[in-house]
């Protein structure tokens, strides 16, 4: 497996499964426990992977959330946009190696 980090924004490079399996694989738990660290070093709350689905009950909207909650919620989006990045790159360069429509991507 030899995936350097400048090849993720060749127009040529391509991924094959197992590398982008293995990554993307890392690159969750990373995510997770950068998350859970977060959630309870900073903001003192528990973090579960269901998380990620389920706003607290009484929410009606993003923004209708108190702001401590907004100030928490947009901390992750901030921390999740380098992963969506490198997401979107591999999966481009997995779509090529595979010989698919790179307009693909757009699923991820």
């Amino acid at each position: 497996m030899n995936l350097r980090l400048d090849s993720l924004w060749r127009a040529d490079a391509v991924v094959h499964r197992l590398p982008y399996f293995l990554i993307g694989a890392g690159l969750l738990g990373l995510k997770h426990s950068l998350d859970w660290a977060v959630a309870t070093q900073f903001f003192q709350r528990t973090w579960q992977p269901f998380n990620y689905f389920v706003l607290p009950s009484q929410t009606v909207g993003v923004l209708m959330l108190p702001e401590l909650d907004r100030v928490f919620y947009g901390t992750l989006l901030a921390l999740e946009l380098p992963f969506v990045v490198v997401g979107v790159l591999l999966t481009v360069q997995r779509l090529r190696a595979a010989r698919l429509p790179v307009a693909l991507v757009l699923f991820f």
